[in-house]
């Protein structure tokens, strides 16, 4: 009965906690920089606006690399860490004013605030910026090329004809009368008469 009782206590005390005391915390990093370009960097900010009141930000001293077996870079010491508002959200932007040449790099950020502490370590690579340029752009799907239709030929307009107008009577051509040649008269064969005896 009594281990029932502390256990609702407990529960009774976690519910009435405020809610300040969830830890802060870092999301992924997005790096918008390439190899051979000043880095440019952001990290998202979990926390409540009390420990931002207090949050404080920064990269880590060489000795903590070495403990984490991680390679302290050159370009390390020159990069600046600053809390920023985005919007109603908090970002930890990273940045460097010389130029970054390691194309696999390693970060170990840590932050610290009233309530508590913590250490994040970041593996990121810089690819080239040509590359980037280079690119390919989407390609879009294909479009399958369809026949032309056949050409369709045109029916023969209709000819229209036209009826030769009725021409006037008095303009009516007259028909032309055959005159007959005259018959050529056939000779006529005349036999000579034959004389008759005389009787004495």
């Amino acid at each position: 009965m009594k281990s029932t009782m502390k256990a609702s206590l407990i529960a009774a005390a976690i519910a009435l906690l405020p809610m300040g005391v969830q830890a802060a915390g870092l999301g992924p990093i997005n790096v918008q920089s390439h190899l051979g370009e000043p880095l440019n960097a952001e990290i998202s900010i979990t926390a409540t606006q009390q420990e931002l009141q207090s949050l404080a930000a920064r990269i880590a001293p060489p000795e903590v690399f070495l403990q984490a077996n991680v390679p302290y870079a050159s370009f390390i010491p020159g990069i600046r860490v600053t809390v920023e508002n985005r919007g109603g959200r908090s970002v930890l932007k990273l940045s460097s004013q010389t130029p970054v040449n390691e194309a696999v790099a390693s970060l170990i950020i840590q932050l610290n605030w009233d309530d508590g502490r913590l250490s994040r370590t970041y593996n990121f690579l810089l690819d080239p910026a040509d590359l980037a340029i280079r690119a390919p752009a989407p390609v879009e799907p294909a479009v399958e090329a369809q026949p032309a239709p056949a050409p369709v030929e045109a029916a023969p307009a209709p000819v229209e004809t036209v009826a030769p107008a009725p021409v006037p009577e008095h303009l009516a051509p007259v028909p032309a009368t055959v005159i007959a040649a005259p018959a050529t008269p056939q000779p006529v064969a005349v036999e000579p008469e034959t004389p008759q005896p005389v009787a004495i």
